[in-house]
């Protein structure tokens, strides 16, 4: 497996883990979960500037970023 396939597989599996954890309401567990997801996808995009799916894993890191926010939010109510 190249390096950029293990970084995708391991953004996708921080990244199911992460929704796992939130629909459980492990919310600390989950910010961090997305949190790795959102590094992986940042790494690939920086070592592999030119790849095709750049664009799909910045999407994916803002929307994570996102969750990430809204569960902060309802945590401190």
């Amino acid at each position: 497996m190249s390096a950029s396939q293990e970084l995708e597989k391991n953004a996708t599996n921080y990244a199911l883990e992460a929704v796992r954890l939130d629909t459980q309401g492990s919310r600390g567990m989950a910010i961090t979960m997305y949190q790795k997801s959102i590094e992986s996808l940042l790494q690939l995009v920086q070592l592999y500037p030119k790849y095709d799916l750049n664009k799909v894993y910045l999407q994916k890191a803002v929307i994570y970023q996102e969750r990430i926010k809204a569960i902060q939010g309802t945590v401190g109510m």
